[in-house]
């Protein structure tokens, strides 16, 4: 099947972990080109080619499960070929993994199924580990039962940075670059002194911040939407979604409201009001033609993706944080701006008492 056709078998199976099958069915195709194969091999595998033959590039392939595992195999990609100064079957395994997590002893399971792909074929074989976000595995772990390959790992900003640096004209891979940077994955790993700078002042800069939200509109959260979520759940919006916000979840989690900074790629971040709705919620027609309604009375408030049923809507309103700056009170202004987007949601739940809020 085609990269095109792969990537919309994807998208219409709106697997969990949709990124990071996306990211290896184009990266597999970017390995495709001998050039760039060869030289990715040499880097990270290690190995030093003279001339690629019978290549094979396949993508999430099945292998069924062995005697002492409880479930199929599926590597994000399978890599194998010859060299034409050896007779011997190189075969590569590269999982990769972005937010998620390991699976139930998947590495174990792939180091044993290339096991018996070295032992039935004589291969040569290689367990490539590749991770957003550091992640060291034990190799007394993944080989339990003797070693039957080698284990590699590394992090997709290295990938990164090998593909921006070699020399070969794809311009695949210039997309699959650009896709990485929007993805984050092109971060300098070097601090300049403003990053120093905002370290050192963070803490007084969160403190202003929960100033704010811990006030008047924690009362209006409690007396409206129900008890938010304690303050830890903030470093953990910031760290996933960009956003350092006080919310609560309603509605067994399908709806939640939040008010708080959403940081953004410009210069500035932005002071933001907002109702979210899941693409699990059942109701999202009733809460869409609603916020139309709101809308039409409250042009300070916008919606985003509501009328998509795969992502998640929003009804918000938002400010840049550098309109409040030629305030005399920053903390004031902010809190009073929050404090009017909350209530307006409040008027919104009371106009619409048809969507389930509990």
């Amino acid at each position: 099947m085609s990269l095109f056709g792969r990537l919309y078998d994807l998208l219409k199976s709106s697997s969990s972990n949709v990124r990071e099958d996306y990211l290896s069915e184009i990266f597999a195709e970017v390995l495709k080109d001998r050039n760039i194969l060869i030289d990715f091999v040499e880097k990270f595998i290690g190995l030093s080619i003279i001339e690629l033959r019978q290549v094979n590039i396949e993508t999430q392939k099945t292998y069924s499960k062995l005697v002492n595992h409880n479930m199929d195999s599926r590597p994000d990609i399978v890599i194998q070929f010859k060299d034409r100064k050896s007779t011997k079957i190189y075969t590569i395994f590269v999982e990769s993994k972005l937010s998620a997590i390991e699976g139930d002893k998947q590495l174990q399971r792939y180091a044993e199924h290339l096991g018996r792909i070295k032992n039935e074929y004589f291969a040569e074989t290689y367990l490539l580990y590749l991770t957003e976000s550091f992640d060291p595995k034990n190799e007394k772990n993944i080989f339990t039962n003797g070693k039957t390959c080698e284990f590699l790992q590394y992090r997709w900003y290295q990938v990164y940075e090998w593909l921006r640096e070699i020399p070969f004209n794809n311009m695949l891979k210039d997309c699959l670059l650009e896709y990485m940077e929007e993805m984050g994955m092109d971060k300098s790993r070097k601090f300049l002194p403003q990053d120093i700078y905002a370290l050192q002042n963070s803490r007084r800069l969160f403190q202003m911040i929960d100033e704010i939200l811990d006030g008047k509109i924690d009362e209006i959260f409690n007396n409206n939407f129900g008890r938010p979520f304690q303050i830890s759940n903030r470093f953990t919006q910031l760290r996933y979604h960009d956003r350092y916000v006080k919310s609560v979840s309603l509605s067994k989690g399908n709806l939640g409201i939040y008010v708080g900074i959403q940081l953004t790629d410009e210069i500035y971040p932005l002071c933001s009001v907002a109702l979210e709705v899941s693409p699990k919620n059942q109701q999202r027609n009733v809460i869409l033609k609603a916020a139309k309604e709101f809308i039409g009375k409250n042009p300070e408030f916008e919606i985003a993706y509501l009328e998509d049923e795969n992502e998640w809507g929003f009804l918000y309103c938002e400010k840049p944080l550098i309109e409040f700056m030629i305030e005399e009170d920053h903390i004031k202004a902010i809190e009073k701006f929050f404090i009017e987007g909350l209530s307006k949601l409040v008027e919104f739940k009371v106009k619409n008492p048809e969507i389930n809020w509990g």
